[in-house]
């Protein structure tokens, strides 16, 4: 189960989104790499894809 932290920081970063306009803009205003803030959208975001038929 995720820590009450990482919803803060999926929120922080939903946030710079919004404000910059941009995934780029946003890992800029949080001090991250893009593929890093792109890395933790996709962890929260987009579910497993199913073994069975390979579609979320």
């Amino acid at each position: 189960m995720d820590k009450p932290n990482h919803v803060w920081d999926l929120y922080r970063s939903l946030l710079a989104v919004t404000r910059e306009g941009s995934l780029s803009g946003a890992a800029r205003r949080l001090g991250l790499t893009q593929p890093a803030t792109l890395m933790h959208w996709n962890h929260r975001w987009v579910p497993p894809c199913s073994p069975d038929t390979g579609t979320a």
